[in-house]
Formats: C-alpha cells, structure tokens, sequence
C-alpha cells in the first residue's frame, strides 16, 4: 500500500524543485515570486535547514528534514503552507508535480535480492488536470 504525500514532503518537495529550477535559471517570474513566498514561509521555522535544500536541492535527507519540519505543525498552518507549495509547484508545471513524490527503496537482505536487484520506486500524485478524467 502507498502511502499518501505528506503536507511536508510536498512542500519540500515543491521547494528543491523551485531551487534546482532556479539554480538553472529555468524560473520565470510568477516562479520565483511563488518560490520566494513558500521559502519565506518556510524559513521562519527552519532557516538553516531551508536554506541547506536550497543549496542542494537534489538531496533526499535535507528534503526529509524540512518535510518534518512542516509536517510538526498545526494543521491551519499545514493547510495555508500547502496552498504555497502548490501554488508553486502549477507554476514550475509538471516538473514541479514530479517532486512532490513518496520514495520507498527496497534493499534485500541475508543475500536475498529484491526483485533481481535494489531499487527505489517513486510515487507522485498524478496532475490535476488527469486526475479529473472520469468525472
């Protein structure tokens, strides 16, 4: 079973992907104003750790880090951080939506081998625009 995206992994999500758009220069400017209100946000709770994932925004763990940062908060302000993140991630368009994903690694143990080898899986929401299909 799959478990659901965090309100946190989707910000943090939303985050390294503003960052490593940015770091390309790839934003445009409704981008980085969405990138800049959702770290503005963000940092107030956590400034290091923000700005550790905007320096490397391809690292797991600083995702993982700031992700429990957001989820530790009440859920006013989960639900108000995640219109942010959102708000970003439609502006980044379906690269963004990639980020906000769930990674389960699977690693055999005692010799055995997880279906021929290790691997990590990754589970995203689908976007909104597919996810209405059928209604």
């Amino acid at each position: 079973m799959v478990e659901p995206v965090t309100t946190g992994a989707l910000v943090a999500g939303a985050l390294s992907g503003g960052a490593a758009a940015l770091a390309k220069g790839m934003l445009g400017e409704a981008a980085k104003d969405a990138y800049k209100k959702l770290k503005n946000a963000v940092i107030a709770w956590g400034g290091h750790d923000v700005q550790s994932l905007e320096q490397h925004p391809e690292s797991a763990p600083r995702e993982a880090i700031v992700a429990e940062l957001v989820d530790t908060r009440d859920e006013r302000e989960k639900a108000q951080i995640a219109a942010l993140a959102r708000a970003l991630m439609d502006e980044l368009g379906d690269a963004g939506r990639a980020r906000a994903e769930t990674r389960i690694t699977v690693i055999a143990t005692h010799g055995g081998y997880a279906a021929g080898r290790d691997q990590t899986f990754n589970y995203a929401h689908p976007p909104a625009s597919e996810s209405k299909k059928g209604d």
